[in-house]
């Protein structure tokens, strides 16, 4: 064990915290690289590329005038209450309380290891997370939370339980073994775009078209996740000082009252699935869009509600039938506390939505996807190089312009027809965007979940800082991307269905 934590790349991880960890705090740092977004804006002020397949141009907006001032002003309020995973954050946490604080987690996790064996405890861990995002953005908001209770149970660091859940589930976008919101969302834009060039008009596309090698990407994350936090995280952070991890066998032991709560649990669970299958299902139901018919499900704004009602009914029904729970005025009193640990998120995502508000009005992302794009059509690179720099380049782009669905709306319809024109399908090309657009979302500073992770992991290491994270999420981030980049040449060279109906090829 020694030598794992003197090896070199346990030193370039040791270099990034304490470097990281000097940097100013987040807010702090989110404030100064707002003011060099718009120094750098004004600089390039006017500064005009055309939009491909566009009608309009991408201009450069310089905000150091009067207008600009008074657009910030006016938006301040906006930008905040805008910020992406605000409402998800929130709304979903006031369910998560309660399931945390009744003690259902920690429940849940004791009965869960009492079925699977320690060593595919991690394993377990980074495959929940990589299928959480069946729940959308929420995964990454509760599994962090979920692998800390897991690992802690047996005695392992739960700062080694966040990584493994925050980083499964924030990087495990195009990976999963159900279709999802986001092959319905990409699917949808890519459609609109094909048109663009002939030869990718009539080529397949749906909500499907992705799905073998989504599967595929499960199989492969899974067991990379698992050997990146058994052996680099778990040397680096399995051992810290302070921690006071004390589990007697006593404490794995399922108590008769959590027997009976988790019983309870599971009976309010199955209750609630099947009211909502109820609504979803039937063509007339209650959660079918009145105009479309289409289920509800699939839509954010819906279903960020929808799961944390959930957790605050099993976690309810949970803490009665256990006793923890006397009555509402502890379910409030739940609530209220688990609302409190958000307090420096709150701080973090001002800072954090201002930043992204003014990247957004001066224009400079949009303008950084087109340039690099053109550059990367300039260069006649083709198969796989070409496949390589697209992923690299974009998960680039990534760490700057992190929305998924917003960025494929802008870069589809430059790569759909570029890459169709080189012979490449658009389900394989909006493939490689999804890979791209996955492994890299862990290390962005513009990432708007990464306050969570920070403030879960100070409540474990108070010294913990920017740098903390970013050794952590380095070797995931490192490894992901290089064994999705193996996958996607693989799949190319062998010429594999990417998914029912969708070749790699033209």
């Amino acid at each position: 064990m020694k030598e794992k934590e003197n090896s070199g790349f346990q030193k370039f991880l040791n270099g990034v915290e304490r470097v990281g960890n000097k940097l100013p705090h987040p807010f702090t740092m989110f404030m100064m690289l707002t003011v060099m977004i718009v120094i750098i804006a004004q600089l390039l002020n006017g500064f005009t590329v055309p939009i491909p397949g566009g009608k309009e141009d991408a201009v450069v907006n310089g905000i150091l005038n009067k207008a600009g001032f008074q657009w910030f002003v006016n938006n301040i309020l906006a930008n905040f209450i805008a910020f992406p995973p605000f409402k998800t954050v929130l709304v979903t946490m006031l369910g998560v309380a309660v399931a945390d604080k009744t003690g259902l987690f920690e429940a849940l996790s004791k009965k869960f290891l009492l079925r699977i064996p320690p060593y595919l405890l991690t394993a377990s861990v980074i495959f929940v997370g990589v299928m959480s995002n069946l729940a959308s953005d929420a995964g990454i908001v509760f599994m962090p939370a979920l692998g800390a209770a897991l690992f802690a149970v047996v005695g392992r660091s739960p700062i080694v339980g966040i990584a493994a859940g925050y980083a499964s589930a924030a990087s495990g976008y195009f990976a999963n073994l159900m279709i999802t919101s986001h092959d319905a969302n990409l699917s949808g834009i890519s459609l609109s775009v094909m048109d663009i060039v002939p030869i990718t008009a009539s080529a397949p596309m749906n909500v499907t078209v992705n799905w073998y090698m989504a599967i595929a990407s499960t199989l492969v994350l899974v067991p990379v996740g698992t050997f990146v936090t058994d052996r680099i995280i778990e040397p680096k952070f399995g051992r810290l000082e302070g921690l006071n991890i004390v589990v007697n066998d006593s404490d794995r032991d399922v108590s008769p009252a959590e027997v009976k709560g988790l019983k309870a649990a599971g009976l309010a669970l199955f209750v609630y699935l099947a009211a909502i299958a109820a609504m979803a299902i039937p063509e007339n139901g209650w959660l079918r869009d009145m105009e479309t018919g289409k289920s509800m499900l699939t839509q954010m704004d819906p279903i960020i509600p929808i799961i944390a009602l959930a957790f605050f009914i099993v976690g309810t029904g949970y803490g009665f039938a256990s006793g923890k729970l006397k009555s509402e005025k502890d379910v409030i009193k739940c609530m209220t506390e688990g609302m409190k640990s958000m307090g420096g998120f709150l701080v973090i995502a001002f800072a954090a939505s201002q930043l992204i508000g003014i990247f957004k009005k001066t224009n400079l992302a949009t303008v950084l996807a087109i340039v690099g794009s053109e550059g990367l059509e300039a260069s006649g690179i083709n198969g796989v190089p070409l496949i390589v720099i697209f992923i690299l380049f974009l998960a680039f782009i990534n760490l700057f312009l992190y929305s998924g669905s917003s960025k494929w709306a802008l870069l589809a319809p430059v790569f759909i027809p570029m890459f169709g024109l080189l012979g490449f399908s658009p389900a394989f090309t909006m493939a490689l965007y999804r890979i791209a657009d996955s492994c890299t979302n862990i290390i962005s500073p513009l990432f708007p979940y990464l306050p969570i992770v920070l403030g879960l992991t100070i409540q474990y290491k108070k010294d913990a800082g920017m740098g903390t994270i970013m050794s952590m999420m380095v070797p995931y981030s490192i490894a992901f991307t290089v064994s999705w980049i193996i996958l996607a040449v693989v799949w190319y060279l062998l010429k594999i269905p990417v998914g029912p109906g969708a070749s790699v090829l033209l």
